[in-house]
């Protein structure tokens, strides 16, 4: 899977984190954290 931005990804990582599915959600979050660290705690822009 390749992402063309950060932007994007953040988005599919909070898709999976409103997903009803466990393990996803689980993955969602593990990600989520990576990202947003790695964006010093930066919310999606889309807002």
């Amino acid at each position: 899977m390749e992402f063309l931005d950060k932007k994007s990804l953040c988005e599919y990582i909070e898709s999976i984190m409103q997903s009803d599915e466990q393990p996803l959600r689980a993955v969602g979050v593990l990600l989520g954290n990576v990202l947003f660290y790695e964006a010093s705690a930066q919310r999606c822009e889309r807002r």
